[in-house]
């Protein structure tokens, strides 16, 4: 299971993703528009090949 900042995925999704969503709610007032900011956020992570949350966060 690939890890970031000695995290799995499912570690960080339960971790941030509600902080997330509320910031990206509050700048786009828009919920679906969040989720999808979040999902990028996300999918950014994923892709970095030496990962530090505290990169995209």
């Amino acid at each position: 299971m690939k890890k970031f900042a000695g995290l799995c995925v499912q570690e960080i999704v339960q971790t941030y993703s509600d902080t997330l969503i509320r910031i990206a709610v509050h700048q786009t007032k828009n919920m679906s528009e969040a989720e999808d900011i979040v999902q990028d956020v996300y999918m950014t992570l994923m892709k970095q090949k030496n990962p530090s949350i505290m990169k995209i966060i």
